[in-house]
């Protein structure tokens, strides 16, 4: 069930492209590199 809840949600995060959700995107870009 995780994963079609995880789909949901990301299907949601993906139509509010909240700016919180870009740079906390970005912060672990960092932290890998």
């Amino acid at each position: 069930m995780d994963g079609t809840n995880k789909d949901m949600l990301d299907a949601i995060y993906a139509n509010m492209e909240p700016p919180t959700l870009a740079a906390s995107n970005l912060t672990e870009d960092d932290r890998s590199k």
